[in-house]
């Protein structure tokens, strides 16, 4: 399965959480129990800014690669690309890897270790990307407890991290961190009225692995 970067990012509105797959009993209206039925994931709906015809021709043909779900697309959130710490400050000079990256291990279902990275400050909320060596499956975590100021430290995160990432040494992404997301083909908008701009609106759920 292929996956592909968004062309654009000028957005009007971004909707961008987690999806909780629960489901709750209810007596007299009020809820009684709460169960865990699936996998939480992210899933986002973005609306575009509008489009010159060039730039509109350009997202159209984006999502006719995806080709309704077949192939992945790389989702982002835009108000969150940077670890907190650093939207007012500079990164640090020198990382191991270009681009922002660390090495995680050590992982449980909700928890993981990054490391070989420079001192680096992360806090609750802070989004980190997780991707194997290849680079093209991609998962996303939010930081809901740990961190702190250092160079090896290890995060609570949700949502769940995927079976699939444990047992092995992944990159740990902090400057503009992607999850793998598949199109809800049902979701594109892309109409025009005569004498405006177009935008387009789509949405995607995240793949698991």
């Amino acid at each position: 399965m292929s996956a592909f970067a968004i062309p654009y990012n000028h957005f009007r509105s971004v909707d961008f959480n987690i999806r909780r797959n629960l489901q709750r009993n209810s007596i007299g209206g009020l809820t009684t129990q709460v169960r865990k039925s699936g996998i939480n994931r992210w899933a986002a709906t973005y609306q575009t800014a509008a489009l010159t015809e060039a730039q509109r021709r350009a997202f159209l043909a984006f999502l006719d690669v995806l080709r309704g779900g077949l192939n992945e697309f790389y989702a982002y959130d835009p108000s969150n690309l940077l670890p907190q710490a650093y939207l007012t400050a500079a990164l640090p000079a020198s990382w191991p890897v270009a681009y922002g990256y660390g090495y995680c291990s050590d992982f449980t279902a909700n928890t993981f270790r990054i490391w070989n990275i420079p001192t680096l400050t992360i806090q609750p909320g802070d989004l980190i990307g997780i991707t194997p060596g290849d680079q093209v499956r991609r998962t996303l975590h939010r930081v809901t407890s740990g961190g702190g100021t250092g160079a090896d430290m290890t995060l609570a995160v949700e949502p769940e991290i995927s079976a699939y990432f444990f047992g092995g040494i992944h990159y740990s992404v902090f400057v503009n961190p992607t999850c793998s997301m598949i199109l809800d083909p049902d979701s594109v908008s892309a109409g025009i009225e005569a004498g405006s701009m177009g935008a387009i609106r789509f949405s995607g759920i995240q793949r698991h692995f």
